[in-house]
């Protein structure tokens, strides 16, 4: 997924951008967490080199240790964003559904996204309820009135 689709995806699903927040927000921990270490061992040499030699132990405890937090740090975000989902309406969420339960393959769903904002409806689930939007007077002529209808029989039956 190149930069252009992560950002589109952005803007479509609000959960993409607590992914992303939350990825850099583990790797910034973890370099926090591996300057801390370095720090103090720096400090350790600079004061006593001989009671407190370089130990690969305490750096393995530390990495482990940080990985295991953004692990942690991770599962939250997943779970919040899952709890988010569940929690609150989402009109995006009903769409996919609707489309999923009548069968509609992602170019049907482009299509129904288009006619929706050709529209001006903020929800593109309401095609599935209002017949009336399908008219070929409605759309205009930007619109293959053949595959239209046979969208249209596929969603109304």
């Amino acid at each position: 997924m190149n930069r252009t689709q992560v950002d589109a995806a952005s803007a479509a699903n609000p959960k993409w951008s607590l992914y992303k927040g939350m990825a850099l927000l583990c790797l910034l921990l973890g370099n926090v967490a591996l300057l801390v270490g370095q720090a103090r061992f720096e400090i350790n040499m600079l004061t006593d080199l001989d009671a407190h030699p370089f130990s690969w132990t305490h750096s393995v405890i530390w990495l482990a240790g940080s990985v295991v937090f953004a692990i942690l740090l991770w599962s939250f975000a997943k779970w919040i964003a899952v709890w988010l989902d569940e929690t609150f309406p989402n009109p995006d969420r009903l769409f996919r559904q609707l489309c999923t339960l009548h069968g509609l393959d992602q170019h049907d769903r482009e299509l129904l996204t288009q006619m929706a904002s050709e529209l001006s409806l903020k929800n593109p689930s309401m095609l599935f309820i209002d017949a009336a939007n399908w008219s070929h007077d409605i759309l205009g002529e930007r619109y293959n009135a053949e595959e239209i209808e046979l969208l249209r029989k596929r969603v109304f039956g």
